[in-house]
């Protein structure tokens, strides 16, 4: 769906919903995300050359039990 707000009943749509990563319940762009790991590592990432994406939680791997 489209992402946008109600501003003096007028209606701006800013994206796609579907364009945000959530984390923790905070909404991130991904191209805010790259830029920040870009910026904090131009070392390792070239800039316009990084991608983010959201991976469902129960894709993620589960920490094993410590014995």
């Amino acid at each position: 769906g489209d992402l946008g707000f109600l501003h003096n009943n007028e209606l701006f749509v800013c994206g796609r919903i579907k364009d945000l990563i959530i984390i923790r319940g905070r909404n991130h762009y991904p191209q805010d995300i790259e830029k920040t790991a870009e910026q904090a590592a131009p070392d390792v990432l070239r800039p316009g050359c990084s991608a983010s994406f959201t991976v469902p939680a129960p894709l993620l791997p589960q920490p094993s039990p410590s014995a």
